[in-house]
């Protein structure tokens, strides 16, 4: 395979996207650890907390379920019914915020952001959103990088500049929106989001997304709730303080995430043909090989997090988070199970089991949230919530695995397949 063609490959474009992204998030709480307080920036991390819990919310509905189903048919239709039905969750939540805010609802002042941001938020990210799903779907990850693009290096420039100008979280909040905004302009009017399929949609296309994604939207909510639970509780019984002090050295391990977000990308329609086709045995082994191949990326990464936890935490937010280190340090061993635990997920969902991925998904977050109560009402100690997320994510491997293992058994292993 030569150069070009290599760069042209759905994986390269996958990691090249998820990398942006990445490092765009990366470099932002660098700059925002830097140019906000502590508590501002805490704030930020809550707000942003709730966004993800309700794009994930969205996104569960349709995600999965438009690209396995397109990836079988080639019906831009489904397309059709991601736009009606993500549509009716973004206008019903969005209309249920705003007027929660025009009644004079208060909130804490660490949630100040949300009752007048978030709706627009919602609004601007909505054509976004299916774009990203619908190349997705079509395997165009070249498109899904412009996209991201789109939004992430102008949104770095701003906050960036806010080491000469100060900006506001509001003024940093409406940034944000404007420019998810020109991000989904730019998806429509490249005619990547389908929406001219909403005309010609049939009712059998909204009950096969739903009767798919009523499985991964529970997935994808436990799945959110276990990043989001953490932040939830440690604001709760501690302070906004603690919950950058906790997420700025998660932000580290995202790095580590990167190639594994970009395989699962990749695999889902691959694995999704496999299992429309019943062909289980050359599932398995795509299964293996790719897990294999993401060890061997992933323990270098991992180890290097865990020993120079201290450094690369002081790079990122400076001298008043090198306390942060030992947070690190733990999210570096859980970063060591997460291939499995993502690919056993993606796995189940391509070869229609998302029931057990949901399953699998509940009882890592009921581990995760009981063990992030019972150590906080205890002892208080935020360290401790690090390490209830790897007794998480080893109950996922656990459950997910002898689940796989059983429908992997019924049919013999193939060959390994070719890139």
């Amino acid at each position: 395979m030569n150069v070009k063609l290599l760069l042209k490959h759905p994986k390269v474009l996958s990691f090249v996207g998820m990398g942006v992204s990445a490092a765009s998030g990366f470099l932002g709480v660098m700059v925002l650890a830097r140019t906000l307080s502590p508590t501002e920036l805490g704030t930020w991390v809550l707000y942003l907390a709730v966004w993800s819990f309700l794009d994930m919310l969205r996104s569960g509905m349709v995600h999965t379920a438009l690209v396995r189903f397109h990836a079988a048919s080639a019906d831009d239709r489904y397309a059709g019914a991601a736009w009606v039905m993500s549509g009716a969750f973004t206008l019903g939540v969005s209309t249920l915020v705003l007027l929660s805010w025009l009644a004079g609802v208060r909130l804490p002042d660490d949630w100040r952001l949300i009752l007048p941001q978030l709706p627009w938020l919602m609004l601007a990210t909505w054509p976004y959103s299916v774009a990203l799903w619908q190349r997705q779907a079509e395997n165009r990850f070249d498109h899904i990088l412009i996209l991201r693009l789109i939004f992430t290096v102008p949104f770095l420039i701003f906050v960036t500049l806010g080491f000469w100008y100060s900006w506001s979280l509001t003024q940093i909040a409406w940034a944000q929106t404007i420019l998810f905004t020109i991000a989904s302009g730019g998806a429509i009017l490249f005619g990547w989001t389908r929406w001219q399929a909403v005309r010609s949609y049939e009712r059998r296309h909204v009950r096969d997304l739903w009767g798919f994604g009523k499985y991964t939207i529970g997935t994808l909510l436990c799945t959110n709730l276990l990043k989001s639970s953490d932040t939830f509780l440690l604001g709760y019984y501690l302070n906004s303080a603690a919950v950058a002090a906790y997420n700025l050295p998660y932000r580290l391990v995202e790095i580590v995430e990167i190639p594994l977000r970009s395989v699962t990308a990749t695999l889902l329609p691959s694995l999704s043909r496999h299992g429309e086709r019943r062909e289980f045995g050359q599932a398995r082994a795509l299964f293996f090989k790719e897990l294999k191949q993401l060890m061997l990326v992933l323990v270098p990464l991992s180890t290097l997090c865990f020993f120079g936890a201290e450094p690369l935490v002081v790079l990122v937010g400076g001298e008043a988070y090198r306390s942060s280190a030992i947070f690190l340090q733990v999210f570096a061993v859980y970063s060591l199970f997460l291939p499995a635990d993502r690919l056993i997920g993606v796995t189940l969902d391509s070869l229609g089991r998302p029931r057990f991925n949901t399953i699998k998904v509940v009882l890592m977050a009921i581990f995760n949230i009981v063990g992030d109560i019972i150590v906080l009402y205890i002892w208080k100690n935020p360290v401790l919530v690090a390490v209830v997320t790897i007794g998480t994510v080893i109950t996922g491997v656990v459950f997910g695995g002898f689940v796989l293992g059983n429908v992997f058994k019924s049919q013999p292993a193939a060959q390994s397949p070719t890139l």
